[in-house]
């Protein structure tokens, strides 16, 4: 018996363009107490001021983060509350003092001696009790000058192997539950960049579908590919059908956002609306000549969200992504596209080149 062939969102394209599909699930990498390039669907770190507008706003969006979340709190927001510190932030339970100046150390290090650095006990929350995957109340960042840097904040380093350093952690929290492996840096993911599994895995499918449809892009892939014409045709058509079956192909609402171009029926890049080609997709993006760098590995086209990843919103999702030119990403920065259209009439009217 033929076995089946099962297909995915990355099925038939090249190791490149799956590569590109699969960073996709991946938030901005941090330093600090923010993890290094993890999964968006990891325990995230919000700031006290997000936290208090969710609460004003509607306190069940805290439910959306599957894997818990950390509030992070300035020294002096603890010591020194304000009227309004909300009483269900529990120090060492939902919420840690984090220390990243020099002026921050100095001040309120005295006050914090006798409280335990943070450390994560296993990456995955327990869905009953998400916030006992992690211990401490207070972390350290003082990187400049290098002043106290706690263990879940420092750079992870080949010392991490050693056999000696994870028993000592093992026996540290042996009457807790935690991950069998020495667990890495990072509590958590900056908040704006959560996405559920499902979420994930929907704009995945809706990003492969783009790339399938850029212009000139399928004869790239079977040039490129070591499968067959009816393979590929095969990879194609399956991806379709997971869109059409799941509301992924709303090519009016694509449009819309600037991801499609009903006439032409291809994607075009959110902010310029040029339809993107198959060679962009693979040309590394250009260098200004006298600064170029080897190591450079960033391309013509990237991913960007139209609405902006903002505090108290889940903007990574379908429908607000697109592929688009590095430059227009860079212009728009951490704009929504619509502001930065505004923010490029703004500039031109001063410029007098309207």
């Amino acid at each position: 018996m033929k076995k089946k062939i099962k297909f995915d969102y990355k099925s038939g394209l090249p190791s490149f363009l799956k590569t590109k599909i699969e960073k996709t699930n991946l938030g901005r990498a941090g330093s600090g107490i923010y993890n290094r390039h993890n999964p968006r669907d990891n325990r995230v770190i919000m700031h006290l001021s997000t936290y208090k507008t969710i609460l004003q706003k509607n306190k069940s969006f805290l439910d959306n983060f599957k894997n818990g979340y950390a509030v992070r709190l300035k020294p002096e927001e603890y010591f020194v509350p304000d009227a309004n510190f909300p009483p269900s932030l529990v120090l060492g339970f939902n919420t840690f003092i984090y220390i990243k100046s020099k002026e921050q150390y100095e001040t309120y290090d005295k006050f914090c001696k006798k409280l335990d650095e943070v450390w994560e006990l296993r990456s995955q929350a327990d869905e009953n009790n998400k916030e006992a995957s992690w211990i401490g109340s207070v972390a350290y960042f003082v990187n400049n000058p290098k002043l106290k840097v706690s263990h879940i904040c420092d750079k992870a380093t080949k010392e991490d192997d050693k056999v000696e350093e994870k028993k000592k952690w093992r026996e540290k929290f042996k009457n807790h539950e935690i991950d069998n492996k020495f667990p890495g840096r990072g509590l958590g993911n900056y908040d704006i960049d959560y996405a559920s599994e499902e979420v994930i895995k929907n704009t995945r499918f809706q990003l492969s579908y783009l790339i399938w449809h850029v212009k000139g892009m399928f004869k790239q892939i079977l040039m490129e590919s070591p499968h067959d014409l009816n393979y590929l045709n095969k990879c194609k058509k399956n991806i379709q059908k997971y869109c059409d079956e799941n509301q992924l192909l709303d090519f009016k609402k694509l449009a819309s956002v600037g991801a499609w171009d009903l006439k032409e029926k291809v994607p075009t890049c959110p902010l310029c609306l040029a339809p993107l080609q198959a060679k962009e997709i693979f040309q590394k993006a250009s260098q200004v000549e006298g600064r170029e760098e080897e190591d450079n590995t960033s391309y013509t086209i990237e991913l960007m969200h139209i609405e902006s990843l903002t505090p108290g919103k889940l903007n990574h999702r379908c429908y607000n992504l697109g592929w688009g030119h590095k430059i227009c990403n860079m212009i728009q920065g951490p704009r929504s596209i619509d502001e930065t259209y505004d923010y490029m009439n703004d500039i031109l009217k001063k410029a007098n080149k309207l």
